[in-house]
């Protein structure tokens, strides 16, 4: 995750500086052959991925992907906002359905600009390879995609019920998918590809100690002081039936053993309860055990 983290704050370093600026002693005019663009009307890196990139995280399911998103938007006191493209069958659930329609309403993207009530939120388009299943709908959505997140284009995005360019430069889109296979060349050719990782046992660990469990604890109204997990129990519920990429069933172990430490609690039980290696297996599922 470090050299995730670490690419991402280059990008939005870069954004912050075209936005703000900084004194350099560079010359603001840019020429070619002898031809001052400036003064030609060329527009040197507007609407480019530099001016404007669009992640699309790759990854496994649990990974992180829509955490980190959360992050940036967070991080840039920007409103975040998730559209979800799975198994989206018709374009218009983009575009928007046309006024005359007897159905007539806005797109997703519209209205994710109207929930948010900005113009320059963190749009994330969760899943965008799985948006069709059938070959000829699935060529409409992604062509629709790259009018969206192309920056070239996104300045004059029409929405048919709007029918009226609305400007989407100032969006920061950020795109999710579990593998590249549905994707169009045309489409990966306008976002910055940044893969996730599985995460290593040393980095679920401090995972869960730090953050699971007390949200887990938190959700219950318990503390350290109802429920305590020795360090050897770690090992056994981080890889109990074998690898996960992701820290979701990591989080359904810890959860499932803190319930079951609760219901000794209200049986009456003297509290602490401490959980270890050698009674694991009463407070876990039989196929969750250091045994299966």
């Amino acid at each position: 995750m470090e050299t995730i983290k670490e690419l991402i704050l280059d990008y939005l370093a870069t954004m912050q500086l075209q936005s703000k600026g900084v004194s350099s002693p560079m010359p603001t005019q840019v020429q070619m052959n002898g031809v001052d663009l400036a003064s030609e009307g060329m527009a040197v890196l507007k609407g480019s991925s530099a001016n404007a990139p669009v992640f699309l995280f790759v990854g496994l399911q649990g990974v992180g992907k829509t955490s980190i998103a959360k992050s940036i938007a967070s991080s840039m006191n920007r409103k975040f906002i998730r559209v979800s493209l799975g198994a989206i069958g018709d374009v218009r659930t983009l575009r928007g359905t046309p006024r005359y329609s007897i159905d007539g309403e806005p797109g997703q993207i519209i209205k994710a600009l109207i929930r948010c009530g900005t113009m320059n939120p963190v749009i994330l388009l969760d899943e965008i390879e799985k948006s069709s299943g059938n070959a000829g709908l699935l060529n409409d959505v992604m062509a629709t995609l790259l009018e969206i997140l192309d920056p070239e284009q996104n300045a004059t995005f029409v929405d048919h019920y709007i029918d009226y360019p609305v400007d989407l430069s100032n969006v920061f889109f950020i795109c999710t998918a579990n593998n590249l296979g549905g994707l169009s060349a045309a489409l990966l050719d306008r976002v910055e590809v940044i893969r996730f990782t599985s995460y290593s046992d040393e980095e679920k660990e401090v995972i869960a100690r730090q953050y699971i469990l007390p949200k887990v604890l938190e959700n219950l109204h318990l503390t350290t002081d109802h429920v305590k997990i020795e360090d050897d129990v770690w090992p056994l519920i981080i890889r109990p039936v074998g690898f996960d990429a992701g820290i979701r069933q990591l989080e359904r172990n810890i959860t499932t053993l803190v319930r079951s430490a609760a219901r000794r609690i209200i049986e009456g039980n003297q509290f602490p309860i401490v959980v270890n290696s050698s009674n694991l297996n009463e407070f876990v599922l039989p196929d969750q055990g250091p045994l299966s």
